[in-house]
């Protein structure tokens, strides 16, 4: 964003030994369990069991177009871009199949 290179931890296929023989996978994951189990809302909470996971995956498995959630008045256009499914997609970027914009059985 804004040139800046972002990171999240993308645990999906990690295994027990792991996430418990890294010193910050443990600090990490406990303070996301410790934060999810004292939150609010129930279904955070139920979050909690599995604090090494994202709430949602909504990880593209393919090639995909992704675009942000907003965008600045400054320009008359928006910005999207191919991305493969090695880049982990996070709450401000919406995605599609490709192949989806493409179907015209779909319009």
């Amino acid at each position: 964003m804004n040139g800046d290179v972002r990171w999240c931890l993308w645990l999906k296929d990690a295994s027990d030994a792991d996430l418990t023989h890294s010193p910050v996978l443990v600090k990490r994951v406990a303070a996301l369990e410790a934060a999810r189990r004292n939150a609010d809302r129930s279904a955070t909470k139920k979050l909690a069991a599995t604090p090494a996971l994202f709430g949602k995956d909504r990880q593209p498995t393919e090639t995909f177009l992704a675009f942000p959630q907003t965008f600045t008045d400054n320009r008359g256009f928006m910005t999207v871009g191919y991305m493969n499914s090695s880049t982990v997609i996070g709450m401000k970027i919406y995605s599609t199949q490709p192949s989806i914009l493409m179907d015209s059985s779909s319009l």
